[in-house]
């Protein structure tokens, strides 16, 4: 009978149990991942924070390509016979 059990425990420790032998095995658990927290603590988002200028493209907003979504559009009304327009 070969009845399975396996479980990885918050150290990274795996152990795979059946009834003829228990294997257990280690993870590579990198504890050191996460910054420490800013000294300054939480600060609210200025919008006249200029430090990183956004680009023309991020500040002119959304760019619509119509002509791709007029084909698309197209071959959506063809195979489904659909009449629905494209958006502006």
């Amino acid at each position: 009978m070969d009845t399975r059990f396996g479980n990885t425990d918050a150290r990274g420790l795996y152990m795979d149990v059946t009834e003829d032998e228990i294997k257990v095995r280690m993870a590579a658990v990198d504890e050191d991942i996460w910054p420490l927290p800013s000294p300054l603590g939480n600060q609210p988002f200025d919008v006249n924070d200029r430090r990183v200028a956004f680009s023309e493209f991020i500040i002119d907003g959304k760019v619509v390509h119509t002509d791709v979504l007029e084909e698309i559009y197209a071959g959506i009304k063809e195979m489904y016979g659909t009449n629905i327009p494209v958006p502006r």
